[in-house]
C-alpha cells in the first residue's frame, strides 16, 4: 500500500487528489477490461486511526476509555439474545447465513505450519488475523475453521508451536499490532492486544494466559499490549515473547514470566528467533535499554551484545532470519528511516563472529512500486530457505528473493510477489501486497513457501522457478474487515451485496452460497461507503479520501467495458475525511448527496457525468452552502416519503434538517442544539423511516454517552431509546459503541436494528429508556453497518474481521393466523389496552392449556391459566393495572402446540 505520489498510465490515466496528499487510484483490469491495480493501494493507517479515534472517543476526555473492550464484552453477556428468548416462536426471528467473502482474507500477521505435517496437500496451517482471530486448516488451506470464541479478543499478531517431541500439540499466539492499527498513546487505538493465547489440543481451543492478560486493551499500560513475536526453545521448551520493546521468558508454559532484555515499555517492535539447537537471537530498537542485537546460548539466562560496531546509531524494528541448514548464518534486516529503502541488511557468521553489511544488494528496481518499500517498518519479514543459507526471501510491500546470500543486488527476476512489475501495478496473481509472515516446508518439500499478507494467505509450490506463481488459500478464511455494505433496496429475493473493506478496496457477490467467491472491484485502497440503485442498474463505490466511482456491472460484478465506469466525485480540492458518507435519493437514484469535509454537495443527475471520466467532475454538482455543522460531516440521510428531506450529522453532535433539499441552495434547521442530545458526540448514522420522514434514528458512536435517539416529529424533540444498551441511564459505563441502524418494515411489523461493537441488536418496540435490545446476528463481533430491505424482509450486517452475514426475517406460523388442527390464539382486544384486555383462544377438543404473560425481557409476570378447558371458544380477562406501559407477550401452550402474540399496554 505504497504512499508514493503516482500518475500511472496503462491506456487510462487516473489521478485522484486525496486528503492532504496525492494518491493514485486506478481502474483495473477485470476480465481484460481494465488493467488491474494494486489492492490496498494508497492505504493510510494514520488516517484510519484518526477516523476510529474520532468515532469512539469519550467526548469528555478525548480518549477511548481504558479497558473498554473487555468491559463491553462482559457487559454484553448480560444482554438478552433473540435466539434464547422464550417467546421466539411468536416473534420475528431469523437464521443468519455467513456470506463471505471466502476468497479475500484480511490482514494476517501470524502464520505457522504444524511441524508434523510437511506433505503438500496434507499440511496443517494455523493463521492469525489482526482483527480476525485464529483460523486452522487441516487440508493445506483448502478450508479453514475459526477457532476463537467471538467474545474474545481477536487481535492476533504471531503464532508458534512447541516442536519438541511429545509437545507438538502445544501452541502459543501473541496479540496486538504496534504498527498498522495503532500509534501508541497518541490515538489510543482500538486494536491493542491482551497478552498470549495458549492451546494444548493442537489449536482446537485457546485460552488467554492469565499471566499476560488484564483485559485493559484500551490503554498502553503493559508490555503485553503488543506481542510482536513469540518463539519456543526446541531444546528446553522455554517460551520467549518479543513484547513492546522487551524480551520475556517463561519456563513453566506461560504460567509466569521474567524479563530477560530491556525493561523499557515502548510500542517499538522487538524480535526474537531461536535456532533448532537452542541459540537465541533478539533485537531491541535504539534509545532503549539493551538496544541492538543480542545472543544467548543458555536459554536466555545471559546475553552477549553482538551488535556490529558500525551499526546505525538510530534504528527501529530489526527482524531476524536464521538459516536452518547452517545455523551459523543469520540475517538481520533493520529499519533506519534513511537511505533508498530506509533499511539496512546485515549478515552474521557465528562461526567466526564476523559481520558484513549487504544493504547495497537490496532491490532498487525503480518504477512506482518497484523499489523496496516497508512503510515505516509496517511490512518487514525475512525467512531463509531450509536447505540453502544463501536463498533468502524478504517481504516489504512486495516480496523478493536472493539466491546468493545478498552477494549481488536483487533485480527484477528476484521480485516474486506483492505488486506485479514496476510498469504494471497490478497485484501479483493470487498474491497481495504488504507482507507479514513467511513459512517454508522442510526438505524434501523446501521449495514450498506460504505467505501471509494484508490480503490473507497464499502458497507458492516452487519458489525457485524463474516465473513464480501463487495459489490463493483464502477459501473460508473469512477475516475481512468491512467498513460498509449495501444491497439493492427495491428488488426482492436477490442475493447481491457489495461492500467496502479495510485495506482491500471493494467487493461484490450475487450468490447466497458462502463458498462462492466474491468479485473484486477495480479499485484499490480502503473501501468506503457503497450504494446500489433500485433494480441494481448502477453501482457506487467509495475509497478513502473521497474517491467516489459509478460502475455498470454485469451479473457477476464485472465491469462491462472500459467505458462502463466513471470517477464522479466533486471538486477534488475539498478537504475530505478518511471515509466520507454519500447517499442516493430513494425516489430518484440519479440524485446523490455527498459529504466532503464540512461541506455537502448535491448532484442533480449523476448519469450526466460521462462514463470513462477518470479525474472526477464538476458536472451537475452543486455545493449546499447552508449545511455547515461546525465540524466534519459524518452522516447523511434522505427521506422517501415525503421526498427531499435531508438530515445531516456531524462530529460534534450536530444534526441539521434541510427541507426541499433537492433543488436550489435551501436553508438548514438546527435540530440538535438544546434538544438533550450528547454534546460533542459523533453522529455516526442517521436513518430515516422510509414510510415517514418525521421518524429518524440517530446513532452516536462514542463511548460514555447515550447512543440511540429517536424522533417522531422531524427532530423537534428527541427521545433516548438506548435502553439496555447502556449500563447507566446517562450513557456512562460499559455499554458498546453503537455504529449504525435500520428499520425493517415487514409483515405489518417494524423491527429496529442497531449495529454495535459487541454485535447486532434488535427490538420490536422503542420504549424510551425501557427499550429492550436483544442480540440478533453473528455474535459478539464488531458490526459497523446493518442494512435492510422491506420488500422481502432481508437484513444484512457487515463485521470488522468476520465478513458479512445476512438473513430473511420470518414470523411464526401462529402470527400469520394459520393454526394447526383447529387451535387458534386470537389477538387480544382492545390492543393497545389500559388496563384491561381480553385474550381469546379456540380449542378443537377438550385439553389441558397453560396461558402466561411475559414482559419484553422474556420474564414471566403472570400465569392466567393452568387447567383443562373445553373445546370451542375460550377467553380470559387480563388486568395490567400493576404494570408499566410497554410491550408484553401472551403465550398459550397445549399438548403439542405453542402460540404467542404481542400486546401493548399504554397508560
Amino acid at each position: 500500500m505504497t504512499k508514493k505520489q503516482t500518475i500511472w498510465s496503462i491506456g487510462l490515466l487516473i489521478l485522484v487528489i486525496g486528503f492532504g496528499n496525492v494518491s493514485h487510484m486506478g481502474l483495473t483490469e477485470n476480465k481484460s477490461v481494465y488493467k488491474k491495480s494494486a489492492l490496498g493501494n494508497a492505504d493510510d493507517p494514520l488516517a484510519r486511526i484518526a477516523y476510529e479515534q474520532r468515532m469512539l472517543r469519550d467526548p469528555a476526555t478525548g480518549k477511548i476509555p481504558q479497558d473498554i473492550r473487555r468491559k463491553e464484552l462482559e457487559f454484553a453477556k448480560t444482554l438478552p439474545k433473540v435466539s434464547d428468548h422464550p417467546l421466539k416462536k411468536g416473534m420475528a426471528t431469523s437464521v443468519w447465513k455467513k456470506r463471505g467473502p471466502v476468497n479475500r482474507g484480511g490482514r494476517t500477521r501470524a502464520l505457522a505450519v504444524d511441524i508434523r505435517t510437511q506433505t503438500p496437500g496434507q499440511v496443517t496451517l494455523l493463521a492469525g488475523g489482526i482483527s480476525g482471530g485464529i483460523y486452522k486448516s487441516t487440508d493445506d488451506g483448502k478450508t479453514w475453521v475459526d477457532k476463537l470464541n467471538p467474545a474474545t479478543i481477536h487481535n492476533v499478531s504471531c503464532i508458534a508451536q512447541d516442536t519438541r517431541s511429545g509437545h507438538e500439540d502445544t501452541w502459543y499466539a501473541g496479540t496486538g499490532e504496534a504498527v498498522g492499527n495503532s500509534a501508541g498513546d497518541v490515538y489510543d487505538a482500538i486494536f491493542r492486544g491482551d497478552g498470549v493465547y495458549k492451546s494444548t489440543d493442537n489449536g482446537e481451543t485457546w485460552a488467554l494466559l492469565p499471566s499476560t492478560s488484564d483485559g485493559n486493551v484500551q490503554k498502553f499500560n503493559s508490555v503485553w499490549r503488543y506481542v510482536n513475536n513469540i518463539a519456543v526453545n526446541p531444546a528446553t521448551g522455554s517460551v520467549f515473547a518479543a513484547a513492546s520493546n522487551t524480551i520475556l521468558r517463561s519456563q513453566d508454559g506461560g504460567a509466569t514470566w521474567s524479563t530477560r532484555l530491556s525493561t523499557t515499555k515502548n510500542a517499538d517492535m522487538s524480535d526474537v528467533q531461536i535456532s533448532s539447537s537452542g541459540t537465541i537471537y533478539a533485537t531491541i530498537p535504539s534509545d532503549h535499554q539493551d538496544a541492538g542485537i543480542r545472543k544467548s546460548t543458555d536459554d536466555g539466562d545471559t546475553w552477549t551484545d553482538i551488535t556490529p560496531s558500525n551499526f546505525p546509531s538510530t534504528f527501529g524494528r530489526d527482524v531476524i532470519g536464521i538459516s536452518p541448514s547452517n545455523e551459523n548464518i543469520v540475517y538481520f534486516w533493520v529499519f533506519t528511516g534513511s537511505g533508498a529503502s530506509q533499511t539496512q541488511m546485515w549478515k552474521y557468521d557465528a562461526s567466526n563472529s564476523s559481520w558484513s553489511e549487504v544493504t547495497n544488494s537490496l532491490p532498487q528496481i525503480g518504477g512506482e512500486v518497484g523499489d523496496l518499500e516497508v512503510q515505516g517498518a509496517y511490512d518487514m519479514v525475512i525467512k531463509v530457505k531450509p536447505d540453502n543459507p544463501d536463498f533468502v526471501v524478504i517481504g516489504g510491500t512486495n516480496l523478493y528473493r536472493t539466491t546468493d546470500g545478498f552477494a549481488t543486488q536483487i533485480t527484477a527476476t528476484g521480485w516474486i510477489g506483492g505488486y506485479s512489475t514496476a510498469n504494471d501495478i497490478s497485484s501479483y496473481e493470487n498474491h497481495h501486497p504488504d507482507q507479514h509472515g513467511l513459512v517454508f516446508l522442510k526438505a524434501p518439500n523446501s521449495n514450498v513457501l506460504y505467505s501471509a499478507n494484508d490480503g490473507g494467505i497464499s502458497r507458492c509450490d516452487d519458489i525457485t522457478k524463474n516465473t513464480v506463481s501463487w495459489a490463493n488459500l483464502n477459501a473460508g478464511y473469512i477475516t475481512s474487515q468491512f467498513y460498509s455494505l449495501a444491497i439493492d433496496p427495491a428488488t426482492p429475493n436477490n442475493d447481491i451485496i457489495i461492500g467496502g473493506l479495510q485495506d482491500n478496496g471493494n467487493y461484490f457477490t450475487n450468490s447466497g452460497n458462502v463458498d462462492d467467491p466474491w468479485t473484486e472491484l477495480p479499485l484499490g485502497g480502503d473501501g468506503g461507503f457503497t450504494a446500489i440503485s433500485n433494480g441494481h442498474t448502477d453501482y457506487y463505490f467509495e475509497t478513502q479520501n473521497g474517491n467516489l466511482w459509478r460502475f455498470l456491472l454485469d451479473e457477476n460484478g464485472h465491469v462491462f467495458s472500459p467505458d462502463s465506469g466513471a470517477a464522479i466525485f466533486p471538486d477534488y480540492r475539498t478537504n475530505y475525511l478518511f471515509i466520507n458518507p454519500f447517499i442516493l435519493d430513494p425516489n430518484d437514484n440519479k440524485i446523490i448527496y455527498m459529504a466532503a469535509g464540512d461541506s455537502i454537495w448535491r448532484n442533480s443527475d449523476i448519469t450526466g457525468i460521462p462514463l470513462g471520466t477518470m479525474y472526477g467532475s464538476n458536472i451537475n454538482w452543486t455545493p449546499l452552502s447552508h449545511t455547515k455543522t461546525g465540524s466534519y460531516i459524518t452522516s447523511l440521510a434522505i427521506s422517501k416519503k415525503p421526498a427531499n428531506r435531508l438530515y445531516v450529522g456531524g462530529g460534534f453532535g450536530d444534526i441539521l434538517r434541510v427541507d426541499n433539499a433537492g433543488t436550489g441552495d435551501p436553508a438548514s434547521i438546527d435540530i440538535s442544539t438544546g434538544k438533550g442530545l450528547p454534546a460533542l458526540g459523533t453522529v455516526n448514522c442517521l436513518y430515516v423511516d422510509p414510510t415517514n420522514a418525521d421518524n429518524v434514528l440517530a446513532i452516536f458512536s462514542n463511548y460514555n454517552i447515550p447512543s440511540v435517539f429517536y424522533t417522531t416529529d422531524g427532530g423537534n424533540t428527541w427521545t433516548d431509546v438506548s435502553g439496555n444498551l447502556e449500563q447507566n441511564p446517562d450513557g456512562t459505563g460499559n455499554g458498546p459503541s453503537c455504529r449504525w441502524a435500520t428499520m425493517l418494515h415487514y409483515n405489518n411489523t417494524v423491527r429496529y436494528y442497531v449495529a454495535t461493537s459487541t454485535g447486532l441488536y434488535s427490538t420490536e418496540q422503542l420504549n424510551g429508556g425501557s427499550t429492550i435490545w436483544s442480540l440478533d446476528g453473528p455474535g459478539n463481533v464488531v458490526c459497523p453497518m446493518v442494512v435492510s430491505r422491506d420488500v422481502d424482509g432481508t437484513v444484512a450486517v457487515a463485521t470488522h474481521g468476520a465478513g458479512v452475514y445476512s438473513t430473511q426475517v420470518v414470523t411464526a406460523l401462529a402470527d400469520h393466523g394459520h393454526s394447526p388442527k383447529g387451535f387458534e390464539l386470537q389477538q387480544n382486544y382492545p390492543n393497545p389496552f389500559n388496563p384491561f384486555t381480553t385474550i381469546r383462544f379456540q380449542l378443537p377438543e377438550r385439553t389441558y392449556v397453560e396461558l402466561n404473560v411475559y414482559d419484553s425481557n422474556g420474564r414471566r409476570i403472570k400465569n392466567l391459566l393452568q387447567e383443562v378447558r373445553t373445546a370451542g371458544n375460550n377467553q380470559v380477562r387480563f388486568d395490567g393495572s400493576h404494570l408499566a406501559s410497554g410491550v408484553y407477550y401472551y403465550k398459550l401452550k397445549t399438548a403439542g402446540f405453542t402460540f404467542t402474540k404481542k400486546m401493548t399496554l399504554l397508560k
